[in-house]
């Protein structure tokens, strides 16, 4: 593939450029030279077009040279370039470039968020590491001017924000970019944040508001429409969109959050972390409408098929041992809150504890069958039938 022909590398006239595309030029040229091999030209087409477009309004393009440039840093040496990054952010902000200083920042969170650690390093948790980030792209939002920052740039701050419960900041960054930037693909991420914002504030109404414009507007593909006229949004988003509005429907609608919450759980491409949720938000929609035996499939499957998300395994072991209860079935009861309870690798969860004292009041704790980690045999992960008969 051949990038599209651009403007030269120069400009125009007087060395200004002649287009306001010409990042986006300069990103495919930089592309094909390093396709040709010619790494070390390649990265200087990007340093020189960040140092030359760098503190200009958005600009088509440049944020890609941005995430391009960890491409010619592999492994440890994204140490250098975080480090060149920082330096820049500094050298910019002594120099009262403010657009150039916010792009150095967010760019240097983007190379955070996207490192592997190194074998050699200590295992960071994914969460804290998402935190961590989130925190050092909430701080510039006050170096930050809505009519002229990128939409990609507006998007990631203002999901930051709302990330770490600055939800005032959130709003008026999130609703900068609705404002200024209304053709703009990351508008759906302004729609999306809004809601969940709404959501956050116990504003229901205003909530499905957003996220139904969100779908509606949305440039990502969507699903084909399932039995039940359900067509979701792909990707993460789509998929967390889906959940909150099945779970501010769940009291009024349940039939309807079901059948999202199931929506969303077949949906293959969705990520894993929000197939797993949709399966405790199914189990839990039944729970709720005393359909205790339609729920018990549900919670069980996150066991088997998502061992990657402990608090989420806590929870489905602990919530399907309290559905046999109600059923009247205390001894399978407590061989789950068994299961629960002598897995070490749940064990510092509050969900293990409690499941000890629901099996000792029951008889005690069983011995578990299952090896260290609840490494269970595979089974089929198809579709869970709602109607199943599992005891």
């Amino acid at each position: 593939m051949s990038p599209p022909r651009g403007p030269s590398r120069s400009g125009g006239r007087g060395g200004r450029p002649t287009s306001p595309r010409i990042a986006e030029a300069l990103h495919w040229i930089g592309w094909a030279e390093k396709s040709r091999g010619n790494g070390e030209e390649a990265r200087k087409i990007y340093w020189d077009a960040i140092a030359k477009f760098g503190d200009d309004r958005a600009r088509p393009g440049l944020e890609d040279i941005f995430l391009a440039l960890g491409g010619f840093y592999p492994g440890a040496e994204k140490d250098s370039l975080e480090a060149k990054l920082a330096e820049a952010r500094a050298s910019a902000k002594v120099a009262a470039k403010p657009r150039a200083a916010v792009r150095y920042g967010w760019a240097l969170g983007q190379v955070r968020l996207g490192r592997k650690p190194s074998p050699e390093a200590s295992p960071e948790d994914p969460l804290a590491k998402q935190r961590r980030i989130h925190l050092l792209l909430a701080e510039l939002a006050p170096e930050i001017d809505p009519k002229e920052t990128s939409p990609r740039i507006l998007a990631d701050v203002g999901e930051a924000q709302l990330a770490v419960d600055d939800l005032a900041g959130a709003r008026a960054t999130l609703e900068g970019l609705r404002k200024w930037w209304p053709r703009a693909p990351e508008r759906d991420r302004a729609h999306a944040g809004l809601g969940f914002l709404a959501l956050r504030e116990g504003n229901g109404a205003e909530a499905l508001a957003q996220f139904d414009l969100f779908e509606k507007r949305a440039v990502m593909p969507k699903t084909a429409p399932d039995e039940n006229g359900i067509s979701l949004v792909e990707g993460e988003t789509g998929g967390k969109v889906a959940l909150a509005k099945a779970g501010l429907l769940a009291t009024t609608d349940s039939g309807r959050a079901l059948h999202l919450a199931l929506a969303v759980q077949r949906t293959k491409s969705m990520p894993a972390r929000v197939r797993a949720d949709a399966f405790l938000l199914a189990a839990r929609t039944l729970v709720a409408g005393g359909r205790y035996r339609e729920a018990l499939p549900y919670f069980e499957q996150i066991y088997i098929l998502f061992n990657r998300f402990p608090e989420t395994v806590a929870v489905a072991y602990f919530e399907r041992a309290q559905a046999l209860e109600k059923l009247h079935l205390p001894e399978k009861a407590r061989e789950v809150y068994s299961e629960l309870a002598t897995r070490k690798d749940l064990a510092d969860l509050t969900e293990s504890a409690k499941a000890r004292d629901r099996a000792t009041a029951l008889g005690g704790v069983l011995k578990s069958a299952l090896p260290e980690g609840g490494l269970l045999p595979p089974r089929p992960a198809a579709s869970v039938d709602p109607q199943a008969k599992t005891p």
